[in-house]
């Protein structure tokens, strides 16, 4: 197992065949899923990803109306967590979001947790995961209010991994540059077009705010604190507040930008096809940084895959002030928006660091590769009765 610069491994598509994760996945399923150290829903996961777009699932033979060239599709397994199922689901969700968010520039914050942490977060993830979401809005939305005294728009998307496929906890907000003063009936803006809040006050105020809401788990019994230590001998432990990790990255320029940089976060799973470089009959290399690689086995990419799976039900997409479900104030500071809320094209990019993440790629499979046109169902596949196909 190795992580370290890989100049010349092999990239999708020049050994002729792209390269997937789920075929990766695969090659290591029927092993895994005879132990007994798999979550329900990481053996869920498996049993999608086995049978995703393949004959055990059903499908459809379509046929193009002009050239009558057909093809068999078979159905997804619709799991939030299969990298073969995500393209439909982010272009719906930004749809949908564009007639949400304000059309004004926002900033990116990421919050971090801090690595002693992640054994709670492992032990209690539901409860750990809602708690660092709800720090994060509430942060948020409390300095909005206080040092702007207007109501923010966020977006909290929660995130578990590194570019490694390593457990790293974090959460990526997109805030609202700007929001809504009830009092005086106008629409505040930041004092400064490439500044949110003092660092140092995020960090103090969401290490605040998340330690207040763990001491309550841990009084309540929802968390077991590591060897039953008291919860001030545990705080102890944890770094101070200047080591807490928080980033503020200046604002994005035109609000399309802001919809196709959130939408790479929100349905992302742990890793992309586009990232794979190579893979052999017992390890897969992937790219990590900054034209660096990861090379595991296949049983090790699975497991730092599977650590990524979310409790069932679980929601990693929260809104907060202007942004919640069914806020009134929304419509109130869309009419109240200055005339120069969209910018010019010349601040259309994000500032340094910039991440290393791509769009999902659009759904193709309906239409004709030679016509172009949306292809027609001519009949359906169904589902096998009994002994469904397995891949080879």
């Amino acid at each position: 197992m190795t992580c370290a610069g890989h100049e010349h491994a092999s990239r999708p598509g020049e050994s002729g065949a792209e390269l997937r994760v789920v075929d990766v996945l695969r090659r290591v399923t029927s092993e895994l899923l005879r132990e007994d150290r798999l979550g329900p829903e990481q053996r869920r996961l498996l049993s999608s990803i086995r049978d995703c777009r393949t004959p055990a699932l059903g499908g459809e033979v379509l046929v193009c109306p002009q050239c009558g060239f057909e093809k068999e599709v078979f159905h997804s397994c619709r799991n939030r967590h299969c990298p073969n199922c995500q393209a439909g689901a982010q272009e719906a969700w930004i749809a949908d979001r564009a007639e949400a968010m304000l059309p004004i520039p926002h900033f990116h914050v990421v919050f971090t947790l801090p690595a002693q942490l992640r054994a709670l977060c492992k032990a209690h993830p539901a409860a750990m995961y809602d708690l660092l979401l709800r720090a994060c809005g509430d942060v948020l939305i409390e300095l909005g209010n206080d040092t702007l005294g207007a109501q923010l728009g966020v977006t909290v998307v929660l995130h578990t991994w590194s570019r490694d496929l390593n457990y790293h906890v974090h959460a990526h907000c997109i805030v609202s540059a700007g929001g809504w003063d009830a009092r005086s009936a106008t629409f505040r803006e930041p004092r400064s077009s490439r500044f949110l809040f003092p660092q140092a006050r995020l960090k103090a105020m969401f290490r605040a705010r998340f330690l207040r809401g763990l001491r309550g788990l841990a009084q309540h019994g929802v968390v077991a604190l590591p060897h039953d230590v008291p919860f001030a001998a545990f705080e102890k432990s944890l770094p101070p507040r200047q080591r807490w990790v928080v980033h503020v990255q200046a604002p994005f320029g035109r609000f399309e930008h802001v919809l196709a940089y959130l939408g790479r976060y929100t349905h992302r799973v742990g890793i992309s096809d586009s990232r794979l470089r190579a893979v052999s009959d017992s390890d897969v290399t992937f790219a990590t940084r900054d034209g660096n690689t990861c090379t595991l086995s296949h049983r090790e990419f699975a497991r730092r895959f599977l650590q990524h799976v979310l409790p069932y039900g679980f929601k990693k997409i929260r809104h907060y002030g202007l942004y919640a479900s069914g806020s009134k104030q929304r419509a109130l500071a869309l009419t109240a928006l200055p005339p120069k809320a969209e910018p010019s094209a010349s601040n259309a990019e994000p500032t340094e660091p910039t991440p290393d993440v791509e769009l999902l790629p659009v759904w193709r499979e309906r239409c004709c590769p030679h016509c172009d046109v949306t292809l027609f169902v001519l009949a359906q596949i169904p589902r096998p009765a009994r002994s469904p196909w397995r891949p080879p």
